[in-house]
């Protein structure tokens, strides 16, 4: 699911592909949270290639901003719980992001 290969395949798809991806970030988080296998490492690279990556985020926020916030969520709450020692600078961006789809998101309910 980290596979940029795999990524690009999404990307293919619009909505349905953003919401696939975040599906993959929410199984991630669960099984991490049910049984300890997920490490830093990992999480890293989800946010690194969900989130943070220009081309996905910018994709994302096009097609399905839903998708990009609850990624964001998730890796936030990952961090919370302590199950991910995320590096401070990419923490700071992933907050940003969550805090700007957030913002986005509300204007589109009104």
């Amino acid at each position: 699911a980290l596979n940029p290969k795999y990524i690009k395949g999404m990307m293919e798809h619009g909505y349905k592909g953003a919401l696939e991806l975040a599906k993959r970030a929410m199984l991630s988080y669960s099984w991490d949270a049910t049984s300890g296998v997920m490490n830093d490492a990992l999480y890293n690279r989800i946010t690194e290639s969900y989130v943070l990556d220009p081309e996905v985020r910018e994709w994302m926020q096009k097609v399905n901003p839903w998708a990009l916030h609850e990624i964001s969520e998730t890796m936030l709450e990952a961090r919370q719980r302590g199950m991910w020692n995320a590096p401070e600078e990419m923490l700071a961006e992933l907050r940003d992001i969550y805090l700007a789809t957030e913002g986005d998101l509300e204007e589109r309910s009104e």
